[in-house]
């Protein structure tokens, strides 16, 4: 073989192979481009129990992205094919989800691969319950001026009350 037909042979595989990865390469990027996001939990402004579960959420997507804080109260969910849309985080606590008064979504930009974003939930709990019962009634009459005061309260959440 001549060495200007094996040259015409060798340009045409590399111009081939040019075009043939060239329009791999994008395609594979596209598909798996890794994204994460990361952050630390605090309810009420005290870092999240371990395991306290976190939620992302994508429209487009019905699968939910979830993750478990670790003993430090840090969550990091891992996810890719979700560029150019926005994401919802929740936190569950006491068994209901809690949307994060602050960062509530993330939106995935096309080259950003990390997200560092803390979640805070403010959860206020149920009020307690109206004291009953007091001792001595209200309105009572005759009662010692040195009386026992008593009354009864109960609060849901197990809650310190100072009564």
């Amino acid at each position: 073989m001549s060495k200007k037909k094996l040259g015409s042979n060798l340009l045409i595989v590399f111009i081939i192979t040019s075009f043939a990865v060239g329009a791999f390469i994008p395609t594979f990027a596209d598909s798996s481009c890794f994204h994460s996001v990361y952050g630390f939990v605090y309810i009420n402004d005290i870092l999240a129990e371990e395991e306290t579960e976190v939620k992302l959420t994508f429209i487009d997507d019905p699968e939910e992205l979830i993750d478990l804080t670790d003993s430090n109260g840090y969550y990091q969910i891992n996810f890719s094919g979700h560029n150019c849309e926005e994401g919802f985080f929740s936190v569950k606590f006491e068994g209901e989800w809690q949307i994060p008064f602050d960062n509530f979504s993330v939106k995935i930009v096309p080259g950003e691969i990390y997200y560092e974003i803390d979640l805070h939930i403010l959860f206020l709990g149920n009020p307690p319950d109206k004291p009953i019962n007091p001792e001595p009634a209200n309105n009572s009459e005759d009662v010692s001026l040195d009386p026992s005061l008593s009354v009864y309260i109960y609060d849901p959440d197990n809650d310190n009350i100072d009564v």
